[in-house]
């Protein structure tokens, strides 16, 4: 009977852990959205240890137009350590060790007085033996906010252990429009140089030289 009593709570964290995956895949850079069921699924109902930590980001998208908060510039970092610690560990049991979360106060204001949110951003981890919805230990301080995605995936490989790997940020330009830029090149740059070719661009205009010599003689 104990043997039967192991398998099925081995086969429970199978499913638990599961579900987080396919929550995580079809989430924006894997960052899953929590509400009062997700956190009694994934929290308050499973026993500890629990086979996973969880590190959740505290939003509240009316406040957002508060500069000084800087919300959706963390948000925006919270993300990109999540999508790093995915591409970096997406082949290793790691994957399925940690998940990020964020938990917006217009789906429960309730949970924010559960977790203990007075002020934002509020970011905390919640390890494997955490049963306390409120214990501070696991809350990011100030100072790991300070380098953004760099100090807190500082945080996180402190305080689970677990490596998140290197930092991808996304490139300035999106493919789309770096192949929109190409397409124009090669579109325009013929007809520029038939242009200049015939003289009837500004490089042939020699008031543009001489304005040009004016101007950097006078700022020069």
């Amino acid at each position: 009977s104990l043997s039967f009593v192991a398998i099925a709570f081995t086969d429970s964290e199978s499913d638990l852990i599961g579900e987080l995956v396919s929550l995580r895949s079809a989430a924006e850079s894997g960052v899953i959205r929590l509400d009062e069921d997700g956190v009694s699924r994934f929290l308050t109902s499973v026993a500890t240890p629990r086979p996973y930590s969880l590190i959740i980001f505290f939003d509240a998208v009316y406040l957002h137009s508060n500069k000084e908060l800087r919300l959706q510039e963390f948000r925006r970092e919270f993300r990109i350590v999540s999508a790093s610690f995915i591409a970096n560990n997406s082949n290793g049991s790691n994957g399925t060790k940690l998940f990020f979360c964020e938990i917006d106060s217009k789906d429960s204001e309730s949970l924010f007085y559960r977790f203990a949110v007075q002020s934002l951003p509020h970011i905390c981890l919640l390890d494997p033996w955490m049963e306390d919805l409120q214990d501070k230990s696991g809350l990011m301080e100030d100072g790991d906010l300070s380098g953004m995605a760099e100090t807190m995936a500082e945080f996180v490989e402190r305080r689970t252990k677990l490596p998140v790997g290197p930092i991808h940020r996304p490139p300035l330009l999106s493919k789309t429009l770096i192949s929109v830029i190409a397409a124009l090149i090669v579109v325009y740059t013929p007809i520029l140089i038939k242009k200049f070719l015939k003289g009837e661009t500004l490089l042939n205009d020699r008031r543009f030289w001489l304005y040009g010599t004016v101007f950097v003689y006078f700022f020069s």
